[in-house]
């Protein structure tokens, strides 16, 4: 595939998870690459506290993408890996520690035996 259409194929997915995420995430929207300075690896803008970086390609891509996005240390940002292979379901690829920590306060648990893994 040439890069051009590889290019589309991935825009064209940002915009369908940030459609899939409405209900969510109102204002969810593709973050445009006019600055590239300012993406620093997140895809999606108006998301938080999640960080999503999508990947569209012929097979999944690797977990190890989730490490794209440029989250600066102490940051209540979560990143989250959205990829799709060619003729497969999308996958949401989270740390487990952020998905308990997120899950719980979108569910209006509390619970402060979670400990996070995250680099400090």
């Amino acid at each position: 595939m040439s890069g051009a259409k590889s290019r589309r194929k991935g825009h064209s997915f940002e915009r369908e998870v940030a459609t899939i995420l409405k209900p969510l995430f109102p204002h969810a929207r593709r973050k445009l690459e006019y600055h590239p300075e300012d993406a620093k690896g997140i895809d999606l803008q108006n998301t938080l506290p999640l960080a999503i970086q999508c990947k569209r390609g012929r097979n999944y891509a690797p977990i190890g993408k989730i490490e794209e996005p440029q989250i600066p240390v102490g940051s209540d940002k979560i990143p989250l890996l959205i990829t799709k292979g060619d003729r497969t379901r999308p996958v949401a690829v989270m740390y487990l520690d952020d998905f308990l920590v997120w899950s719980r306060s979108f569910c209006g648990v509390s619970d402060t035996k979670v400990k996070s893994t995250r680099k400090k």
